[in-house]
């Protein structure tokens, strides 16, 4: 039991606990927005159809990695952990267009925040 404590008390798994929340976040986020009622919701028309399959790969990724580094935080692991979660942002960076006016702001301030806590990691 205290060895549980102490992992969860470490700052490495808590960083990784929060940004995949925020990640988690995101990820519901996109899929709640990507459901409408009209012809085209967020979709062809606005070049915003295709984005789910480049989501569900970097978030995949992005969580993969992340697992590994939980698992064995070593700077090697780390490095890939950013990177994939860099890339992640980056992904949902690209479909900003498709999110609807009234959640636009959230969604930035999400992903802004989510890409300082990936940069702040420390791989050293």
């Amino acid at each position: 039991m205290k060895t549980i404590q102490t992992i969860q008390n470490s700052t490495p798994f808590r960083k990784n606990v929060k940004i995949i929340l925020i990640a988690f976040v995101m990820v519901t986020f996109g899929l709640t927005t990507s459901c409408g009622g009209s012809d085209d919701p967020i979709g062809i028309a606005s070049g915003c159809g295709t984005w789910s399959n480049e989501i569900e790969s970097a978030t995949n990724k992005y969580l993969d990695a992340a697992t590994n580094y939980a698992n064995d935080p070593t700077s090697a692991n780390c490095k890939k952990y950013k990177d994939a979660g860099l890339n992640y942002v980056k992904v949902y960076k690209n479909i900003t267009k498709c999110i609807p006016g009234s959640s636009k702001t959230f969604y930035d301030q999400a992903l802004k925040t989510l890409k300082d806590e990936i940069n702040n990691l420390n791989c050293n």
